[in-house]
């Protein structure tokens, strides 16, 4: 392992495909996904840490009943925190995706945009549920 580099590994007891949805899910909370590759299951995720930016590598493996993660987080500090804070973030994110998959946004039909889950009319260009039926 490289100068700024962290990594760790997590059980879970999920399935590939659900550990693997959440991952997603978990990602957009905390950043944004450069590539990802779900026949692989590795998602690289790009978050900061302070001023950092810090890139993870998100892999998942079957594992027994359940799944392993494993993230190796990457970034410009020498001591390699941005790559360990990174790593918590998204283990947090990971896990409140598990606990409650259903995120708590969805995307507006017509401009795209995350909003609200309950919402009746998008935020950003006010289209209403009647429109998206």
């Amino acid at each position: 392992m490289g100068l700024g580099q962290s990594s760790r590994d997590v059980y879970c007891e999920a399935p590939r495909a659900t550990v693997l949805m959440a991952i997603h899910q978990a990602a957009r909370d905390i950043g944004h996904m450069l590539e990802t590759n779900d026949i692989l299951g590795s998602v690289l995720v790009q978050t900061s840490f302070g001023l950092q930016s810090v890139k993870l590598r998100v892999s998942v493996v079957p594992s027994g009943t359940g799944s392993l993660v494993q993230v190796q987080g990457a970034s410009d500090d020498v001591w390699g925190a941005g790559g360990r804070k990174g790593a918590d973030k998204f283990f947090t994110a990971l896990g409140r995706r598990l606990a409650d998959p259903q995120p708590p946004t969805r995307e507006c039909p017509s401009c795209h945009r995350s909003m609200p889950r309950e919402a009746a009319e998008c935020p950003q260009c006010q289209a209403t549920s009647d429109a998206w039926s």
